[in-house]
């Protein structure tokens, strides 16, 4: 029954986001989650340290979004956005293959450096400048991110989420890294056979299905190797 109480907060915030709204669902999810704190015998002064502890979380993954759009902005005004796009038709004519390298290659390199979903921030706008639908770029974007979520920024979530708490040596992290790297790339694979429909619905059959896979090798053989030897370095 405690399992299930604990889901409440998530299932509240998911269903309400869709049927009334983001600033709704996060007020109920908030009372909800107020309920569920004393009804589990927390005390009032626990409740002030708790909500001190999510106003300075919340400070800090806003100071690194904000810090991405303020990067995304410069980064436009400068015009380097149309160098990068410019510099894309040069590596390879086809349409195709330089969304694939921006929307898996770049989401995966601002997910390691910033974390926190920073990719949704950026890359989806850098897609749209280069000509893309807007639906097109924020849902593949969000659906390469959520790959390689896996160890954030720098390897946070395995190191300080995982390793510290539960007191894991550095070759039990190391092989858990490298299996959990391994289902990643499984599970990109089913990813990438998702995306190629939703491009192909949008802008018709792809006609470098098998560049795109090679690409996709390339990304995921450092990205095993990296998250058995160097966390850190796993998703960029």
């Amino acid at each position: 029954m405690i399992y299930i109480l604990s889901l409440l907060p998530i299932l509240i915030l998911v269903v309400l986001s869709l049927a009334r709204g983001v600033k709704v669902a996060v007020m109920v999810g908030w009372v909800a989650t107020t309920v569920l704190f004393f009804y589990w015998g927390a005390g009032f002064n626990q409740y002030l340290g708790a909500l001190g502890v999510s106003l300075l979380t919340t400070i800090n993954i806003l100071m690194i979004v904000l810090g991405a759009v303020f990067l995304y902005n410069i980064m436009s005004h400068t015009e380097m956005i149309t160098q990068i796009s410019h510099s894309l038709d040069g590596l390879h004519p086809s349409n195709e293959i330089r969304f694939f390298l921006l929307a898996l290659g770049l989401s995966a390199f601002f997910e390691g450096v910033a974390g926190f979903g920073t990719p949704g921030a950026i890359v989806p706008l850098i897609l749209m400048a280069l000509g893309f639908s807007a639906v097109l770029s924020v849902s593949v974007v969000l659906l390469f991110d959520g790959l390689v979520a896996l160890f954030g920024a720098v390897g946070t979530p395995v190191l300080i989420g995982m390793q510290a708490p539960l007191g894991l040596s550095a070759g039990e992290v190391n092989t858990i890294g490298m299996i959990a790297a391994f289902m990643v790339v499984l599970a990109g694979l089913l990813v990438l056979l998702l995306v190629f429909r939703m491009v192909a619905r949008e802008y018709g059959p792809l006609e470098h299905k098998k560049q795109v896979l090679l690409l996709y090798t390339f990304f995921a053989i450092p990205f095993c190797v990296f998250a058995w030897l160097v966390p850190e370095l796993a998703t960029p």
